[in-house]
């Protein structure tokens, strides 16, 4: 997954063309709206306008678009010297970020993952992962009668891979067993299932640096014990464009993603140092910031981009569209952000 999806010059999101967008394989919650954007900045100025050090580092920034909606937004608040870090892995989305926030550039410094540990990332910051962490790379598994094998990609013509199932790992074998304990026995046989591998030493290795933090992390996922039910046969991967699958898998030509699982992140951020604050359905966080009385005024030009606007972002809300799908959570390290407790009441970070 990994490699079909960051091998440079040869990976997914290593092309020239953006992958994502009107004109790519598929459409992430910016291009459908600037809600989200407007969302985070508006959370920002709530805890940071009078802290003028405080930086935004994003993980796995797509186009930029995120970021530009994000920073736009954030000029008509007033805010308007912030400093912005990109992390990315691959030199493409690097180039399609410049692209995309042209009239940002003095603000911008771009990261490369394997080079975090010569770069000295903001210690105060607001962290954003935005529909990200579905392409964390994935170890996908078969429950059997005695414990589990393991999935791997062979290559079955020239750039052509398929899938078989063989013994697993020492690593898969004992994460499956520690890291779920009684889940992997509710797990039927037969049933196929994905898990993240060391988790919490990768985002060790991505947060470190930033000593306090507000982090926030969008994504469709489930909380552990819906993740794992037992009506869900074939596990959560998916493929964009979605005709491609594991029978015939072209390398670096497809989208590859694995379902969230919110419980893991959860666990993995506190023994790192994190504190959960809340998890909620994206829905219920944007209409509380949007919908609100004091939420920032978008205006539009013309009929067909306000209708436009007003489609899409009830799309983004709405529990049959992504406002159920996706989810919210937010975590805090050595910092205290008490305005988050106008989200209580639509907290659920209880089934984590």
């Amino acid at each position: 997954m990994e490699q079909s999806l960051y091998c440079p010059n040869a990976g997914y999101y290593d092309r020239e063309i953006p992958v994502m967008g009107h004109t790519g394989d598929f459409l992430t919650s910016p291009h459908l709206s600037p809600l989200v954007a407007q969302s985070l900045a508006y959370q920002f100025a709530h805890l940071y306008r009078e802290d003028s050090s405080v930086s935004i580092v994003e993980f796995g920034g797509g186009t930029g678009k995120l970021a530009f909606d994000l920073l736009t937004t954030l000029q008509t608040l007033g805010i308007v010297t912030i400093r912005y870090f990109l992390v990315e892995k691959t030199n493409a989305s690097i180039l399609w970020q410049e692209k995309t926030l042209a009239p940002f550039l003095p603000q911008i410094t771009w990261c490369k993952y394997h080079e975090l540990d010569s770069i000295e990332l903001p210690p105060n910051a607001m962290v954003v992962f935005h529909e990200v962490l579905d392409a964390f790379p994935a170890k996908r598994a078969l429950r059997t009668d005695d414990g589990v094998l393991e999935q791997y990609m062979q290559e079955s013509s020239p750039g052509i891979w398929t899938a078989i199932f063989a013994e697993a790992s020492r690593e898969l074998a004992e994460a499956s067993q520690i890291k779920n304990g009684e889940l992997l026995n509710a797990i039927p046989e037969g049933n196929e299932f994905e898990l993240r591998i060391n988790l919490a030493h990768t985002l060790n290795v991505l947060l470190r640096k930033i000593t306090h933090a507000h982090l926030v992390i969008i994504d469709y996922g489930e909380p552990a014990t819906f993740y794992y039910r037992q009506d869900r046969l074939y596990g959560t991967l998916k493929f964009f464009p979605p005709h491609y699958n594991l029978a015939k898998l072209p390398f670096g030509k497809c989208d590859i993603s694995v379902d969230v699982n919110f419980s893991e992140v959860a666990e993995a951020l506190q023994s790192i140092g994190y504190t959960i604050e809340m998890f909620l359905p994206q829905g219920m966080w944007l209409l509380e910031h949007c919908f609100s009385s004091k939420a920032p005024s978008v205006s539009h030009t013309n009929l067909f981009e306000q209708v436009k606007y007003r489609t899409s972002s009830v799309y983004l809300v709405s529990p049959s569209g992504m406002g159920d799908q996706f989810k919210v959570l937010i975590a805090n390290k050595n910092i205290s952000t008490p305005w988050l407790d106008r989200f209580a009441r639509y907290d659920c970070s209880e089934r984590l």
